[in-house]
């Protein structure tokens, strides 16, 4: 933007190099014209005065060597950066909290990792033993059926019908018919045709192979031969004995039978 202006013949000419000095130009208009407004109501040439005025006063926008305008620098504002956000400069040994919490993840993993397998050693006869409960098989299933019974039986004797046939033979019927009875109802336990279970009574476990009744049978006329020695003190002879142990045979053969078909099925 380039102006001209005459007082008193007088030439100013102003350039502006740079829109930042255009603020400049407009002060200077203003206060220019506020000078001529103030002597023309005084009386006087607004022309002469303002002359004059430039004449006796230094002003940064006025070059007096050549009577005219010369550019003024207009600083910019600095500009004033956004407060940081405040940041927690967390250092764990040189580590960031970040790979602090990892780490620490891994060693207590590794520890969780190491207690398993020392669990695992310790309780490993424990573990051995719930399996071959869980399974049916084993040394601590069959100890574990023995403790089941409705009645004592000393755990040891883990031939059942080994120790039936041991009284018998020696002539003690009331011993023989307690490891019969004994026999009987382990191997029924064994095909999963009973439970045995703690505080569970004959005639339940009589009843829970209704279904069966031949095996029924046998086991009704044990059941009622031992309880009548176990509960009732009485004494067992020898032909009531043996009409037990001729049954022997026909439970092993109905058990087999019964396991084929629910292995068929």
């Amino acid at each position: 933007m380039d102006g001209i202006f005459r007082p008193g013949g007088a030439t100013i000419g102003w350039a502006m190099p740079r829109p930042a000095t255009r603020a400049g130009a407009t002060l200077l208009m203003a206060i220019w014209a506020t000078l001529a407004a103030a002597t023309a109501w005084a009386g006087d040439s607004p022309v002469d005065d303002a002359q004059q005025v430039l004449d006796q006063k230094k002003f940064p926008w006025y070059d007096r060597e050549h009577d005219q305008l010369k550019p003024v620098r207009v600083l910019q504002p600095a500009q004033v950066s956004s407060p940081q956000r405040l940041r927690w400069n967390w250092s764990f040994g040189g580590m960031s909290l970040g790979q602090f919490l990892i780490w620490g993840a891994i060693v207590v993993l590794l520890i969780a990792i190491a207690g398993a397998f020392i669990w695992a050693y310790v309780n490993r006869e424990n573990l051995s033993a719930g399996e071959d409960t869980a399974t049916g098989t084993g040394r601590a299933a069959e100890t574990a059926r023995i403790e089941a019974l409705p009645f004592p039986v000393r755990r040891d004797r883990r031939d059942l019908l080994g120790e039936a046939q041991h009284y018998y033979e020696q002539g003690n019927f009331a011993e023989a018919i307690v490891y019969l009875f004994s026999h009987e109802l382990v191997e029924l336990d064994k095909r999963h045709l009973i439970r045995l279970v703690k505080g569970k009574t004959n005639r339940q476990y009589l009843r829970d192979i209704r279904r069966l009744p031949r095996l029924q049978r046998i086991i009704g006329q044990t059941m009622v031969a031992f309880e009548d020695v176990f509960f009732g003190n009485h004494a067992l002879n020898r032909a009531r004995f043996e009409a037990c142990w001729r049954a022997v045979p026909e439970f092993n053969q109905l058990l087999a039978e019964r396991a084929a078909a629910t292995a068929g099925a």
